[in-house]
């Protein structure tokens, strides 16, 4: 009877720890498989590991992970910002935070209002992946690349809720970021920098298919990535602007619901790194510091506890994610938001309401909805001929690339591209898989084969930007009315 009772202790050690007036953390059966392959050495540790658990009463269980057998050192990698670099990024939250690529966007469009809709920092807890905002957990490896990680997860996050695309096809290049940002190597980084890059060089990044991530950082490849992955801005959670506070708990809840996927920093222990569920509350003191980014993609007040996504693997934590508990190992330091840049920037009318208005002594016309007028026509066969392809397809956004000075300009209707011809229409067709952005002499181009379709003047970004709309809604046609100098352009499939 001994024996067994003996065993049954065993077996209750390494599979779980209870704490007085709290539930059993078991360990899942994965990690105890993957313990019977764990090296004496870390055997042992666990072991050492579990007491310390147990005898300081906390709330999770530790196991053979992905990361276990690397030094701290190769799997974190965040650089402490000199006090001019913190003075630096004052300044930049302050001109970002004046920034609104949504100026013109209805509430009732508006895609953050949307995809965060009801999200608010009373809610007693949210899960950011059950609205299908986040992507799946990536791997470092054997880098220090945290800071290209954690940046990524909450940009391609942003991307998701803004653009209205699936979480399961949006994979970025960290590759790229590590190789090309100048922010970080495989020692470490900084995350305020990978999103300056972006914004203020209005670099876009390449697709991990088109550049697999290596966990080395060599040489940046030349040319730019054939991708529409740019961000519009980004900021600081804690409102001084220091990327050195630690953001408040309410502060990191707010900031979710103002942007989705947040990134924070916070310190990597011997017990982090071998996380393997429950709530992590080891709530290391002394001076704030920390070596470590990831992402915020939820919380939940019945556990304390903020939502955590890592970039060790699956092997690590709960799939990948971590439950820790709030103001734990300085979470919420050099907290950040990213805003990606969104695809369409367009006019929302109602075409019921669309009439034809003589304008000026010159017998111009222009296209109106109430007091707002949408286009300028040289004469009323044109505007006519015009409201009609509109109604028709029932477009109710106009948009463009490139505004004040568009490079492009394009109708929809609702989310979906017009299609199907219409009488008289004045079309020139392409095939959207033979579509090239090139620099010719000094100007941008979108090119099918050897015809020219757009010229973006000097802007790669608006190019790239347009290339990708043309692809998004599948359009194969540009239109015209009123050639050689058309007063309305649009593209159908």
């Amino acid at each position: 009877m001994k024996k067994v009772f003996l065993l049954s202790l065993l077996v209750f050690c390494v599979t779980g720890q209870q704490i007085l007036g709290q539930p059993t953390v078991t360990l899942s059966p994965k990690y105890q498989k993957l313990e019977q392959q764990a090296t004496p050495e870390l055997k042992t540790k666990l072991v050492n590991l579990r007491k310390e658990i147990t005898t300081k009463k906390y709330t999770f269980v530790v196991g053979n992970t992905k990361v276990s057998n690397l030094p701290i050192a190769r799997i974190t990698g965040e650089k402490e910002p000199t006090a001019a670099q913190v003075a630096k990024i004052k300044e930049l939250n302050l001109t970002y935070s004046r920034l609104n690529q949504f100026r013109e966007v209805p509430a009732s469009f508006h895609p953050i209002q949307l995809g965060l809709s009801g999200c608010a920092a009373t809610a007693s807890k949210l899960d950011l992946r059950s609205r299908g905002l986040v992507t799946p957990v990536r791997d470092q490896g054997g880098c220090g690349s945290c800071w290209a990680f954690g940046t990524m997860a909450a940009f391609e996050s942003s991307y998701v809720l803004i653009n209205g695309v699936s979480p399961a096809v949006t994979d970025v290049s960290e590759r790229q970021v590590l190789n090309c940002s100048n922010a970080g190597d495989c020692v470490g980084g900084y995350s305020w920098e990978v999103f300056e890059w972006m914004v203020n060089l209005k670099k876009n990044v390449d697709t991990e298919a088109a550049n697999p991530y290596q966990p080395s950082k060599v040489a940046c490849a030349s040319g730019s990535p054939n991708t529409a992955y740019y961000a519009y801005k980004w900021g600081v959670i804690h409102p001084s602007g220091d990327v050195g506070q630690i953001a408040t708990t309410q502060q990191i809840k707010e900031a979710i619901c103002q942007h989705g996927v947040v990134v924070t920093s916070l310190l990597v222990t011997d017990l982090f790194q071998n996380y393997a569920g429950g709530v992590f509350n080891e709530n290391v003191g002394g001076d704030p510091r920390t070596n470590h980014v990831v992402a915020i993609v939820g919380w939940d007040n019945t556990k304390q506890a903020f939502l955590i996504k890592n970039s060790w693997g699956t092997d690590w934590g709960e799939d990948g994610y971590m439950w820790i508990k709030y103001g734990s190992n300085f979470i919420g330091r050099r907290g950040l938001w990213v805003e990606a840049q969104k695809l369409d920037d367009c006019i929302y009318f109602d075409p019921a309401k669309l009439a034809i208005q003589a304008y000026g002594s010159s017998g111009q016309y222009r296209l109106i909805e109430g007091s707002k007028a949408l286009l300028l026509f040289p004469n009323k066969a044109e505007a006519e001929k015009s409201m009609e392809l509109i109604k028709k397809y029932q477009l109710n956004k106009q948009c463009f690339v490139g505004r004040p000075d568009p490079s492009m300009e394009y109708w929809i209707k609702g989310n979906a591209a017009p299609a199907g011809a219409q009488a008289g229409e004045d079309c020139i067709g392409f095939t959207p898989g033979n579509l090239k952005v090139q620099k010719i002499g000094s100007n941008w181009k979108i090119t099918d084969g050897s015809s020219l379709l757009f010229d973006f003047g000097a802007s790669e970004k608006e190019a790239r930007m347009a290339l990708a709309i043309i692809k998004k809604y599948g359009f194969t046609r540009t239109c015209y009315v009123g050639r050689p100098d058309p007063s309305l352009e649009y593209m159908r499939k």
